[in-house]
């Protein structure tokens, strides 16, 4: 069973170029889990989709605090995300993306609204992923 510490270790090696260091803020209930160089990134993990193609955020949790967190910073300018895992999908979600998620989040809708996905498997998602982030797409 995979968990949001195994995206972390995913991530880590993914985003090596753009030094990535893990946060755990007891300070401030939004603020994201992962900082680099050139963004805050949100880790959320799901392990499969439900019966309907669909996960529920709040069973996440992915909080109100985390949501307005990533909203604010985007908007001021900052490079803001929401890295989502289901199964062997990963989704990157801008900071006003992520904000306006809603509960049920359908596997097209997670598509459609996504900055970029991949397969957890993608050979070019280090570098892919890395382009988002560093150029704020």
């Amino acid at each position: 069973m995979a968990s949001e510490a195994s995206l972390w270790k995913k991530v880590k090696l993914w985003l090596h170029l753009l030094d990535p260091v893990r946060i755990e803020s007891r300070l401030d209930a939004g603020v994201p889990d992962v900082n680099c160089i050139s963004a805050w990134i949100e880790l959320k993990h799901f392990d499969r989709w439900d019966k309907y193609d669909e996960v529920n955020l709040d069973e996440i949790p992915f909080t109100l605090e985390q949501r307005i967190w990533l909203r604010r910073r985007w908007l001021a300018g900052g490079g803001a995300f929401l890295l989502l895992r289901i199964g062997i999908s990963i989704y990157l979600f801008n900071g006003l993306a992520a904000f306006s998620l809603p509960p049920k989040l359908s596997h097209i809708e997670a598509a459609n609204r996504c900055v970029s996905f991949w397969k957890q498997s993608d050979p070019f998602i280090a570098r892919e992923l890395t382009n988002c982030l560093k150029y704020r797409i």
